[in-house]
């Protein structure tokens, strides 16, 4: 009675009745505490038995995807080692400084945003009318060298003036009490972890 049968028919109107929809579950971590692995279905996903709820009887027979596990198991490393002991995103020093175009207006908000610019990575000068960036985030000269190994283009600059923008837009719309891991850097964590 528990296990609902669900098949494929070969008729185009054919549903799936799934019992998620009847029953839908919300994971929590608590659900995680005991769980038991059964095993590896395909070569493709791992089947484990997980409560749904602490004092309930019944378990659910739930299969995780193997390789979004995996990336998922690798985002989580490379998010917690981009940060240094100070809770900014680590940087490293480029030479030459790169020279950036941006508007009037940019090159104003840089100069009132310079913390919380630094606090993602980005690290610059000025030379008179030219901003310099002497220092990126770590990830995005990661990307770069592997774009370059690959035979592509030079992706830093783009990420930088993609990060930099990103960053005035939300501090200007939200205030300078950001705490949250810039989408641009998030993207290329993502990428990393699902090709690495």
């Amino acid at each position: 009675k528990d296990i609902i049968n669900v098949g494929l028919s070969s008729e185009k109107s054919s549903e799936i009745k799934i019992h998620s929809i009847i029953h839908p579950y919300k994971f929590s971590h608590q659900m995680f505490n005991d769980i038991k692995v059964l095993g590896q279905v395909d070569n493709k996903f791992i089947a484990c038995l997980i409560k749904p709820q602490p004092t309930g009887s019944h378990k659910l027979l739930v299969l995780f995807d193997q390789h979004a596990v995996h990336e998922r198991i690798r985002l989580e490393i490379l998010t917690q080692g981009i940060y240094d002991e100070t809770g900014s995103i680590v940087s490293i020093p480029v030479q030459p400084p790169l020279p950036t175009s941006l508007s009037v207006c940019e090159k104003r908000l840089i100069l009132v945003y310079k913390k919380q610019l630094e606090a993602v990575g980005i690290k610059f000068i000025y030379e008179g009318e030219n901003m310099l960036v002497y220092a990126i985030p770590l990830v995005f000269m990661e990307r770069d060298i592997s774009e370059r190994k690959r035979g592509r283009s030079a992706v830093a600059m783009e990420l930088i003036k993609d990060l930099i923008t990103q960053q005035l837009d939300l501090l200007q719309s939200v205030g300078v009490g950001i705490s949250t891991l810039p989408r641009t850097i998030q993207n290329v964590l993502n990428s990393q972890a699902c090709h690495g």
